[in-house]
C-alpha cells in the first residue's frame, strides 16, 4: 500500500507516529511512504521558515514519483493537511483552490482515496490577533 501524504508543519510533527501506526496497522502487508512536507510549505507558493525553503508541494514531483510506483502498488492512499500556508504568502484563494483541485485530479487518476483536512472554519479560536 503506498501512502502520499501532503502537507507541512502540522504533518511534519505527527509523521513518524502516523507512519509508525501504518506499518504496526497494515503489517505484515508492505507500507511505502511518500512525502512533501516541511513547516510553512505550500501547495502552490514557496514556503519555508528560518534558512530553509521549500519548492511548492505541486512542483515537488511526489506525483510523479507515485505514479511511477502504481504498477508495484495495490492501493494508494493521499492524505492533504496543512492547506492554509499559501493563504500566508498572498495566493489568492482561486489560485490555491486551481492547485489543490489539480492535485487530487492527479490521486484521482492514478486511482487514490483522497483524504483532505481542511483548513479549520473557527480561526479565530485557533490563531490569535498578534
Amino acid at each position: 500500500m503506498l501512502f502520499v501524504l501532503l502537507g507541512a508543519s502540522n504533518l511534519a510533527r505527527g509523521y513518524s507516529a502516523l507512519v509508525n501506526c501504518l506499518i504496526d496497522c497494515l503489517h505484515p502487508h508492505p507500507v511505502e511512504v511518500l512525502h512533501a512536507m516541511g513547516p510553512g510549505r505550500g501547495y502552490f507558493a514557496q514556503g519555508g521558515v528560518f534558512n530553509v525553503s521549500y519548492s511548492p508541494i505541486v512542483a515537488s514531483g511526489i506525483l510523479d514519483a507515485a505514479r511511477k510506483r502504481q504498477p508495484n502498488i495495490s492501493k494508494t492512499l493521499a492524505l492533504i493537511t496543512d492547506i492554509g500556508n499559501d493563504i500566508m504568502y498572498n495566493v489568492p484563494a482561486d489560485k490555491i483552490i486551481a492547485c489543490l483541485r489539480s492535485i487530487i485530479q492527479e490521486l484521482d487518476a492514478m486511482g487514490a482515496d483522497v483524504f483532505v483536512n481542511p483548513i479549520p472554519m473557527v480561526l479565530e479560536k485557533d490563531v490569535s490577533e498578534r
